[in-house]
């Protein structure tokens, strides 16, 4: 059995619509796609691979025992609170699960396909990253590829800040259909991508936090613990500023969540 993440459980989704509003990380309608709120025809929504259930190697996802379980300076991913829920007021949010995806680091096809960690990105000395702002697409959604646009053009000023920038795509050219090394490719060249791009394909492990088609889906996690801060759908340019800039700002006032 698979856990519904309970943002999913808040919403209520339209039917056979293609785009339409969403809710953004902070609670506020702005632009999405989404798809009948299945993966195919008479196909149920796929919440992603349950934690401790094994799933079936593909050329696009790792095999089991590839990854780091430790960041680049060797200190262990946490292993406790993990879970799906943002942070809500003084209620910590979830730590996110030490996720491994297939892609190209810094969006850089020169380095070759490569397993991604999110245990890379733990940060507790702040040597690199305070932030990450994680978002998931698909080819087909014309939002997605907006927020790329939006996304390439800040990827320096943001790292000089401390804000890692990261996306997955879980959806090739149509509904329904995962994404494949192909389509890495082609949102990679289409782009121009210069951040850390990796596949899910069919929301493989990222099917916790968000619909079927019900894309972009964005979230902010505070580097020095892995907490998820923020977690939503849909995509406008001035609100995901504003909600960088916000939990930049907390990160620096505030003590981060115990790391075990």
């Amino acid at each position: 059995m698979t856990r519904v993440s309970p943002l999913v459980a808040r919403l209520s989704w339209v039917t056979r619509v293609s785009c339409l509003v969403l809710v953004s990380l902070a609670g506020l309608a702005t632009a999405g796609c989404n798809s009948s709120g299945s993966t195919g025809a008479g196909t149920p929504q796929d919440r992603g691979v349950d934690p401790g259930q094994p799933a079936a190697t593909t050329p696009e996802t790792p095999a089991a025992g590839e990854g780091s379980e430790v960041n680049p300076y060797g200190k262990p991913y946490p292993t406790q609170n993990l879970g799906y829920q943002p942070r809500a007021g003084s209620r910590a949010g979830s730590v996110m699960r030490n996720y491994k995806f297939l892609g190209y680091r810094d969006g850089d096809p020169a380095k070759g396909k490569t397993v991604v960690s999110l245990a890379e990105l733990f940060d507790p000395e702040l040597r690199m990253s305070k932030l990450i702002s994680f978002s998931a697409g698909s080819l087909w959604c014309p939002t997605c590829n907006n927020e790329a646009e939006f996304l390439v053009p800040l990827v320096t000023s943001l790292k000089a800040k401390k804000v890692t920038v990261i996306q997955a795509i879980v959806e090739g050219g149509a509904r329904g259909t995962g994404s494949t090394l192909t389509d890495l490719d082609v949102w990679q060249k289409r782009h121009q991508v210069n951040y850390t791009l990796f596949l899910d394909p069919e929301q493989r492990s990222l099917g916790q936090f968000f619909e079927a088609g019900a894309v972009p889906w964005n979230a902010l996690i505070d580097a020095r613990s892995m907490e998820i801060l923020a977690s939503g759908v849909g995509f406008s340019a001035s609100q995901l500023t504003d909600d960088i800039e916000r939990w930049s700002k907390w990160v620096d006032e505030n003590p981060a969540q115990v790391v075990k």
